[in-house]
């Protein structure tokens, strides 16, 4: 088996675990500081595939995959590639409805066993429409200290880029921060600022 094959196989064993990663980056924010990190949980994930295929294979249709992905004398078993691919993506969305909704932090909290509520970033907590805080909110003030403003509105989006943090807002009042003088009303308002500068509060009811 010539590098170039080798290689090939490799990165075919690899494609389910790589495509169940980059779904969680998608759809969590996730982002992997160091490539071993990502390494490991590609293996991890493309391990857990194929063997739910060969369970698969097994069970219903009596069958075991030949999965001799290093051995240039066994053909390429393509099929087996995209099935286990699409057992990763099933995982991945999986996983990531689990994780959305804390399910398994929230059974550690009841327990008495932690206070963590998330191994993210609680601002993806207090912002996402799902999550398990105890409120769901959709009108928010948000200071930006760094500016000395006070925004009054609903978010109708948010992102985190890692840097920055991003708000979509709509209706929003625009007001002096130490005052709390309205400025200006806008019906959209996008603000982005440093992570450090923004913080939010939730009114005790929903704005009309």
């Amino acid at each position: 088996m010539d590098l170039t094959e080798f290689a090939l196989r490799t990165t075919l064993l690899a494609t389910p675990g790589i495509a169940a990663c980059k779904i969680l980056e998608a759809m969590t924010g996730r982002r992997y500081g160091q490539l071993w990190r990502a390494a490991v949980d590609a293996l991890l994930y493309s391990t857990l595939s194929y063997l739910v295929l060969a369970l698969l294979l097994a069970t219903f249709w009596s069958r075991s995959p030949t999965l001799g992905f290093l051995d240039s004398e066994e053909p390429i078993q393509w099929n087996a590639v995209g099935g286990a691919t699409v057992i990763a993506v099933l995982i991945a969305a999986s996983w990531t409805h689990v994780g959305r909704r804390g399910t398994f932090y929230s059974v550690g909290v009841r327990l008495g066993l932690t206070s963590r509520i998330s191994k993210d970033d609680v601002w993806s907590e207090f912002l996402d429409p799902k999550q398990h805080l105890g409120w769901k909110r959709d009108w928010y003030f948000v200071r930006d200290h760094g500016k000395d403003l006070l925004y009054y509105g609903a978010i109708a989006g948010w992102s985190d880029s890692g840097e920055s943090r991003e708000l979509v807002m709509e209706d929003v009042s625009v007001c002096e921060g130490r005052t709390g003088r309205v400025m200006f009303k806008t019906e959209v308002l996008y603000l982005a600022a440093d992570r450090h500068a923004l913080t939010m509060e939730a009114p005790s009811e929903q704005a009309p």
